[in-house]
């Protein structure tokens, strides 16, 4: 199950620039996916970081690398 952080992070970046957003390493056995909306979001990118396309806000959720279903 997903848990949300407990503490968010904002930044500001201006137009015409991009920027890279990360969250911690995963335990050994997890990996970290990214999404664009906190529920029934699409799966953007797989990874501690990842540098958006577009202005919006982004979702990470752990995720078992060992289990097939996931």
């Amino acid at each position: 199950n997903a848990t949300t952080p407990t503490s968010a992070q904002g930044a500001t970046v201006c137009e015409g620039n991009t920027a890279a957003i990360s969250v911690a390493n995963a335990v050994t056995g997890y990996g970290i996916q990214w999404y664009s909306a906190a529920t029934g979001g699409n799966s953007i990118a797989i990874g501690n970081s990842f540098t958006p396309a577009t202005c919006g806000t982004y979702y990470a959720e752990t995720f078992s690398v060992d289990d097939a279903a996931c």
